[in-house]
């Protein structure tokens, strides 16, 4: 009876020490989502958690038609009892199709074996297709969003990406501006740069082109979207690492569209001067006179020149009225616009034809224009002084057009001046009424229809990063032990995230935020010799390559990429 009870004993000690040793070698890949069903605006998170023992690459999604893989972050750490690696992965998943999706299974590569995931479902509703990539992106940014009629807003098409395009667009294009006077920019003009914190990433801010438009209606109006076609990097393998993947990225084109924007307009206040006629900037007035002494039926000019930030080419002079013995011509303008920081500014010169009739000595009204100063949100009017004009008797033999006067003042009847007159009220009069007819049947039919959701203006805040000094010195020895007890491929990967640790403390980025320009970048302004960048972005690339493909390394190369990250960590964290 005792022996039976000692075998079974023993049988039970083994069975538990065989289930000890199972579940220490155990290696396993588990996937996890945030939520299970999305609209096609939102974005789903694939948590990723794996443990193993020497490691090949990161773990792998299948490619999934239907889901865009737009984000991803990875880590890890080691476990000394058992000397097993904890992966964890997420990768942020954008719909481009409405339907029901099948999510895994991932898998790894463990030494010889491959290890499987679970799989989940997706479910992915029709809703706002307005999702954009996270890696790249246009908006379209005003500088302002509530304007009176008439006020000049300043367009500025902003790329922010965290890997620059290699090429692109000339311009970005908009479609028809509905309740706008439109103005191009100019091609070619420089525009600052920088860099802002986006939901905690990093994004470099390009300013590619500015325009400009006018509201000429009430209400609110939107900005349309814009198209801007360019040329990105992307890695068909996408290996989980943003470093990597900038490194073993291909030419990809892309179209990047922008959403619509609202603008508020508001109607100018009631109080209007005598005269105004809806010019809306900041101006000044002058005016000269060519000669003071004349015969008569001899020609005088007034040269009036109004010059300023606004729409320049829309100014008109309100109706001026002269002395019934001096005969006025309708106003002959020309305008000369240019775009500075400031926006549209420029200046617009009116020159007014008189011929005196009578001898004597006239006085001739100054030039008044009013117009609303938007910074002051006040309406300003300006005058020029008085001018004397001295009428000597002329010689009644000489013709009118013998002096001075352009001949195509005497190509029509006296009355033309007032139908030119009508004319120039009547005609944007009439279209007027009929801009205004056409826009409130068009917002009637679309009050029935809902609104499109707006994608929010990019905010950028400020943001400091806290970094902490990594232990070089272990994570070396640490590769050295992989290294020397033959497991190559961890060694290696030890060996890239030591290096990549430094960088990563001296040019105070995250992993998710690096990328080979951002790098470069951040230290060059650290100061960092340029040779030393250049070789640290070289290791980089060895290690990678060494780590994501199957390059067997020798001995020496081995040693030799020690000795580098060595010397290339210590020099960055000095």
């Amino acid at each position: 009876m005792r022996n039976k009870t000692t075998i079974r004993i023993r049988f039970l000690a083994a069975g538990l020490f065989l289930l000890q040793g199972f579940l220490l070698s155990a290696q396993y890949i588990t996937i996890t989502i945030d939520k299970d069903t999305i609209g096609f605006s939102e974005t789903v998170i694939v948590r990723l958690t794996a443990e193993a023992r020497d490691f090949a690459s990161l773990a792998e999604l299948p490619q999934i038609n239907g889901l865009a893989v737009i984000g991803r972050t990875s880590n890890y750490k080691m476990n000394s009892s058992n000397e097993k690696i904890k992966i964890t992965q997420t990768f942020t998943l954008s719909p481009y199709k409405v339907g029901t999706f099948s999510i895994g299974p991932a898998r790894i590569q463990a030494g010889s074996r491959r290890i499987f995931s679970n799989t989940l479902s997706l479910v992915v509703k029709q809703g706002d297709q307005s999702s954009v990539s996270n890696e790249i992106f246009l908006r379209c940014v005003p500088d302002k969003k509530k304007a009176v009629i008439g006020d000049q807003i300043t367009l500025s098409l902003n790329l922010y990406y965290r890997v620059p395009p290699w090429s692109g667009q000339e311009r970005p294009l908009a479609k028809t501006f509905n309740g706008f006077w439109y103005h191009e920019g100019q091609i070619g003009q420089s525009f600052s740069s920088g860099d802002t914190i986006i939901n905690g990433l990093v994004y470099f801010i390009q300013t590619l082109y500015q325009e400009y438009v006018f509201p000429n209606m009430t209400g609110t109006l939107k900005i349309p979207s814009y198209n801007y076609i360019c040329t990105v990097k992307q890695n068909a393998y996408p290996t989980g690492d943003p470093l990597i993947d900038d490194l073993m990225g291909i030419p990809v084109e892309v179209q990047l569209t922008t959403p619509e924007v609202p603008i508020e307009v508001f109607p100018l206040p009631q109080n209007k001067p005598a005269g105004f006629g809806g010019d809306v900037g900041t101006f000044s007035l002058s005016a000269t006179i060519d000669k003071e002494n004349v015969k008569v039926n001899e020609a005088v000019k007034i040269n009036i020149t109004i010059t300023g930030q606004g729409n320049i080419t829309f100014i008109q002079l309100s109706p001026l009225k002269f002395p019934d013995e001096v005969e006025s011509f309708s106003p002959v303008s020309d305008d000369s616009v240019s775009i500075s920081r400031n926006g549209i500014e420029g200046q617009k010169t009116f020159t007014i034809t008189l011929i005196p009739k009578k001898e004597g000595a006239y006085t001739l009204p100054g030039i008044t224009f009013s117009y609303y100063d938007p910074k002051k949100k006040e309406y300003v009017t300006v005058q020029t002084p008085e001018f004397k004009l001295n009428v000597a008797p002329g010689d009644p033999s000489q013709d009118v057009s013998e002096n001075n006067l352009p001949e195509t003042f005497l190509d029509g009847p006296s009355y033309s001046k007032i139908i030119r007159r009508i004319l120039w009220i009547a005609i944007p009069a009439i279209l007027l009424i009929l801009l205004y007819f056409y826009q409130t049947t068009k917002k009637k039919k679309q009050a029935a229809a809902e609104e499109n959701k707006i994608t929010a203006e990019v905010e950028a805040v400020e943001h400091e990063h806290v970094k902490y000094k990594p232990d070089i010195q272990t994570m070396l020895n640490s590769s050295e032990r992989f290294i020397m007890h033959g497991s190559i491929q961890s060694g290696i990967a030890q060996l890239y995230e030591t290096l990549l640790s430094a960088v990563l403390f001296k040019t105070e980025l995250s992993r998710e935020e690096a990328s080979i320009h951002q790098l470069r970048y951040r230290l060059t302004i650290k100061n960092f010799p340029a040779d030393s960048i250049t070789e640290t972005i070289s290791t980089l690339e060895e290690l990678a390559a060494l780590r994501y493909t199957n390059l067997q390394a020798d001995s020496s190369k081995i040693s030799e990429s020690l000795q580098k990250t060595r010397k290339l960590a210590l020099e960055l964290l000095s």
